[in-house]
């Protein structure tokens, strides 16, 4: 077996690029859905609207991530349950937090979910991170969606990994059936349908499994050590064939958009000392920055900025000082220590009672 060379430190760097590129997505003015020309007037447009691909960075590393830690355990009772346990208390917090936040600005909580019994089913919904199930409902935060999203796809690891594991032959055919929701979308021409949802990024969560399973992101990985030049020159000429064709393709072209994105990171930022460094730092905190960073990307509206890069600066800059805010408190409330608890009690076998 070929030593990893995509490591912990590289994954985290990926995610603080991801995050700033999600930022980048929700300060610019975009429609994902829909192709964009490439013209002067029009690159502000076409990267706001290709940030989008941020969602796929992110469930193409949570498929890697999981996928790695499930091939480096043999014992895997309650190995799903933890992960989504853990993750929905760390959701909890960021809850907790945004209703905090809403209520200060004014916000009529009770107001976002209605009335009566089905404004009560809204409210447990949105809490349970479930505001996309069955159907949309009212949430305080739309990028909430994604927390369904990633659930379910936890729930299925299993069922993909044990695919994926069986050979490349039956881990290209669940990939191509997974794809089918991106084709029927663009058969059917369905800019204006709600892409928001489990159902399209199967596909991209798949995809970093099969990175795992395969060492896709290490073959990468070393390529860039051994040869930097050429990963550099190759990386970026692969990211702007990928761009030109997202600029046409538009959403389904985001999951191999994303793989562009990757390269080009391994090859590029992440052997640059202090940006990498800075990336891995961002990277530790992007998940909370996710669940919490348009409630400051809306507040910072009301303000100007001279340049928009330095209206994305600051408001990554702001969403990782309060991220570490958050982390430091739950840490003083030994937040995360009760989690670890919990979940390390999740598969354990019971102790015998011993006989009287």
């Amino acid at each position: 077996m070929n030593e990893t060379t995509f490591t912990l430190r590289m994954t985290q760097i990926m995610k603080g690029a991801a995050i700033i590129i999600m930022v980048i997505h929700h300060t610019i003015s975009n429609n994902p859905g829909l192709p964009v020309a490439w013209t002067r007037g029009d690159i502000p447009l076409f990267i706001g609207t290709a940030a989008k691909v941020c969602v796929c960075l992110f469930t193409i590393l949570s498929g890697y991530g999981i996928a790695v830690s499930w091939k480096r355990k043999e014992d895997h009772r309650g190995f799903v349950r933890k992960h989504i346990v853990k993750l929905w208390f760390s959701f909890l917090f960021i809850f907790v937090f945004t209703v905090i936040w809403k209520a200060v600005q004014g916000v009529n909580i009770p107001a976002v979910y209605g009335a009566g019994a089905q404004g009560f089913l809204f409210f447990v919904k949105d809490l349970l991170g479930l505001q996309n199930f069955l159907v949309q409902t009212p949430s305080l935060l739309g990028v909430w969606w994604y927390m369904e999203t990633i659930f379910l796809c936890y729930i299925l690891f299993p069922l993909f990994y044990k695919i994926i594991h069986a050979g490349k032959k039956p881990a290209a055919v669940l990939l191509v059936v997974l794809y089918l929701p991106w084709i029927v979308y663009f058969v059917k021409q369905g800019w204006g349908w709600h892409t928001d949802r489990e159902l399209f990024y199967f596909f991209s969560f798949a995809l970093g499994i099969f990175c795992a399973e395969f060492g896709i992101f290490d073959r990468m990985t070393r390529f860039a050590k051994e040869k930097r030049a050429a990963a550099v020159v190759l990386s970026s000429a692969v990211l702007i064939v990928m761009a030109l064709i997202r600029s046409r393709l538009c959403l389904i072209w985001d999951p191999f958009w994303a793989l562009s994105v990757i390269a080009f990171v391994i090859s590029t930022a992440a052997a640059i000392p202090v940006f990498s460094d800075l990336l891995a730092e961002l990277g530790t905190v992007s998940s909370d920055m996710y669940m919490f960073h348009s409630l400051v990307v809306g507040a910072l509206r009301a303000l100007s900025f001279t340049h928009l890069a330095f209206r994305i600066a600051f408001t990554v800059c702001l969403c990782w000082g309060i991220a570490l805010g958050l982390k430091r408190f739950r840490e003083l409330i030994r937040y995360d220590r009760l989690v670890k608890r919990i979940t390390d009690g999740i598969g354990r076998p019971a102790a015998k009672q011993e006989s009287v």
